[in-house]
């Protein structure tokens, strides 16, 4: 340590004074992670739409007089991404917290990392799930308070476990859907019913079709129709 460092850190201790963490060994994408923290957890404090949100400080972003910081583009993916897919990316959150901490209940800043995370780890297929998990907890270390870690750890290693599956039926449902999804439907039901489907498909591939046989009436000839209705025609109208 040099003379000036050791200087430094005694003035630090001497006003009791921390100087912020340095996260410049994150890479870029952890630095548009944070900032896309940083628009939910204002949007949300605010009350208005994130996509709002962005959309108004990129306006200020060309105006040189403000002297506001580019946003990145994977900033603006991940707030256009979880303003999209809120309904589903909520529901999952949910799946995984207790009774007793609903989502609506833990700090706002928790619930704007576990949906960005949870984001990535159901529609940004080129983000490992483990290095989403791993990032995720990396931000509520430094965002939140010492609770927070493992908690979301805990969240995001059991969304992790359905994430590849999800991911795929996920990207199949909003294929398929043309009118009106289904609201309570999370990522990881729809990953439980696409299994289900695969399931079925083996057996079919397989040639077990027992119990995928429909029972069907037999066919009436059109001879025993006539019948019928000649027998039906001379039956007395009752009094």
């Amino acid at each position: 340590m040099t003379d000036q460092d050791s200087s430094s850190e005694q003035k630090d201790q001497a006003t009791g004074s921390r100087r912020e963490p340095s996260f410049k060994r994150h890479g870029s994408r952890y630095r548009a992670r944070r900032r896309a923290v940083d628009f939910l957890f204002e949007a949300e404090q605010r009350g208005i739409d994130a996509v709002e949100l962005l959309e108004e400080r990129l306006e200020m972003v060309v105006d040189p007089e403000l002297d506001i910081k580019p946003i990145a583009e994977y900033t603006e993916a991940i707030v256009r991404g979880v303003a999209a897919e809120i309904v589903g990316i909520d529901a999952t959150i949910a799946e995984y917290l207790s009774d007793e901490w609903p989502l609506r209940r833990i700090p706002a800043v928790d619930r704007a990392i576990l949906r960005l995370s949870t984001w990535e780890l159901f529609h940004n297929s080129e983000i490992p799930p483990r290095v989403a998990v791993v990032e995720g907890v990396e931000l509520a270390s430094e965002y939140s308070t010492d609770v927070a870690p493992p908690y979301i750890n805990a969240v995001l290693d059991a969304e992790a476990e359905v994430a590849d599956q999800a991911r795929l039926a996920a990207a199949a449902v909003s294929v398929s859907i043309t009118a009106e999804p289904c609201e309570s439907s999370s990522f990881a039901q729809i990953a439980q019913e696409q299994l289900a489907d695969d399931a079925a498909r083996d057996v079919l591939a397989n040639g077990d079709t027992e119990e995928f046989k429909v029972v069907e009436e037999p066919a009436v000839s059109d001879d025993a129709a006539q019948v019928a209705d000649k027998e039906s025609n001379n039956t007395p109208a009752s009094e």
